[in-house]
């Protein structure tokens, strides 16, 4: 009798969480996760939580909104993860996360997420985020804005979890501990290619790379 009464009590406080609940709670994980160690060590606890909240989702009636109804609670478990990264979201230049961003919604409501595995989400994931963005940023050695992309990227694969999948906390961590060495890398990289350009042009000379140099305005109409 004991077992059954302690699965009701669960049942009831499970039943009496609202998605909204939940959506609080992961801004509580993630506000303060500012580097890619904060967001590893929250990993397992933002997981629970995104899982959480398909399963409330998907015991709702189906929404009008969006059909299949399977591919409107993935949309909405994405664009709530979005929400909570809105510091890193906004790093990036609006039209290109526009555009991000709508594809990633329309990759969301494909039928091809289902049969996909975590590794093969995250690396479409990758694909549409990532892979310009550091393109982008590398150049202006954005490295934050890369870590903000890191995360964006983990984030939105979790929250495109299938039913029935088996957790994959170890694998998105490793990516994210991979993706912040290659940009401590290339920090360093950088960092060491404009000490050595420094020293050719010598002392007290403003340092200008190759690659932050603009090309000059074109004149107006009436020159």
């Amino acid at each position: 009798m004991v077992p059954n009464e302690h699965a009701a009590a669960q049942g009831d406080d499970e039943e009496g969480q609202t998605p909204e609940d939940i959506v609080a709670a992961l801004h509580a994980l993630i506000r303060n996760a500012d580097d890619p160690d904060d967001f590893l060590a929250k990993q397992v606890d933002i997981t629970a939580l995104v899982l959480r909240l398909k399963h409330l989702q998907d015991r709702q009636p189906p929404r009008v909104s969006f059909s299949p109804a399977v591919a409107a609670s993935r949309r909405t478990r994405l664009e709530a993860a979005l929400e909570l990264l809105l510091a890193d979201t906004c790093a990036i230049p609006p039209l290109k996360w526009a555009a991000y961003r709508r594809r990633l919604v329309k990759f969301s409501e494909s039928e091809t997420v289902s049969e996909m595995s975590f590794a093969q989400r995250l690396c479409k994931v990758t694909e549409i985020v990532y892979m310009p963005e550091e393109l982008d940023a590398l150049s202006k050695e954005d490295f934050k804005r890369l870590q903000g992309v890191v995360r964006i990227c983990a984030t939105a694969a979790q929250a495109l979890t299938v039913e029935g999948e088996e957790s994959m906390d170890g694998l998105g961590e490793r990516w994210v501990q991979a993706k912040a060495r290659d940009l401590e890398f290339f920090r360093t990289m950088f960092a060491s290619v404009r000490g050595t350009f420094k020293a050719s042009v010598g002392e007290g000379e403003d340092v200008e790379m190759p690659w932050e140099r603009k090309s000059e305005p074109q004149g107006g109409a009436g020159q």
